[in-house]
């Protein structure tokens, strides 16, 4: 579109006018959309951008600093400030400690070394943690799943024992086992003085891998610990 231009008459005298400060003596012209815009438009939108990008971080890293991080720190096994967090939902993060495996809220450590059934809790309980409960099938698939590429037959202590009652089995939390929720072997528990329970691993990767062994000084398993995972709420 051509400019559109006001033709201003001009007249000369030998003797200029006195210049009047009202009057405007400068050229009318129309301006494009881009020229509209004030010149702080885009300081404003960069400063909109900035904070947003602040607000992310925010959402990150504030919930590790002061009495936050010391509960963090507090609850995390070994006192490790190495974490790896997974999106629970749009806001919220399910941190575990690195070397430990994550599922719904909970943090699970699969031993390398091995112990007693006493001596494997004790360990756990060092580490801000217990011996796993196991509560579903959903939760038992993924202790199997973590075991998966183990090359021999592999067993590990789990938080379950028999009581003085025979025939009577609980969990270290102190809840009673739930016997349509149990994933005992063919012909498990086995009657005599086996009080502690066992995953039995192999390369089948059966579900149903329960088994009760002697709870003895020199009766030792490797072992699972499982702890509440710390959750970052990311929501403003």
């Amino acid at each position: 579109m051509a400019s559109e231009i006001t033709y201003a008459e001009v007249k000369f005298n030998k003797t200029p006018p006195p210049a009047d400060p009202k009057a405007s003596s400068k050229t009318e012209t129309s301006l494009s959309p881009f020229q509209r815009i004030p010149f702080w438009f885009p300081w404003m939108m960069s400063g909109i951008l900035l904070l947003l990008s602040i607000a992310l971080l925010v959402c990150i890293f504030v919930p590790l600093q002061g009495w936050q991080m010391k509960t963090l720190l507090k609850s995390l096994p070994q006192n490790s400030t190495s974490l790896h967090c997974l999106l629970e939902t749009e806001q919220k993060l399910s941190c575990c400690k690195e070397g430990w495996k994550s599922f719904q809220s909970s943090c699970y450590y699969f031993s390398t070394q091995r112990g007693t059934w006493n001596n494997s809790r004790l360990m756990c309980m060092e580490m801000k943690s217990d011996l796993v409960v196991i509560n579903a099938e959903a939760e038992q698939d993924f202790l199997i799943n973590q075991t998966k590429n183990l090359s021999q037959t592999t067993n590990y202590f789990i938080g379950l024992t028999e009581q003085e009652k025979k025939g009577e089995w609980r969990w270290v939390d102190q809840t009673t086992v739930n016997s349509t929720g149990t994933f005992w072997r063919k012909d498990e528990p086995s009657p005599g003085d086996e009080p502690c329970v066992v995953m039995h691993i192999t390369g089948t990767r059966e579900k149903k891998n329960w088994n009760n062994v002697r709870c003895g000084p020199d009766d030792h398993h490797h072992y699972i610990c499982e702890s509440k995972a710390f959750v970052l709420d990311c929501g403003f």
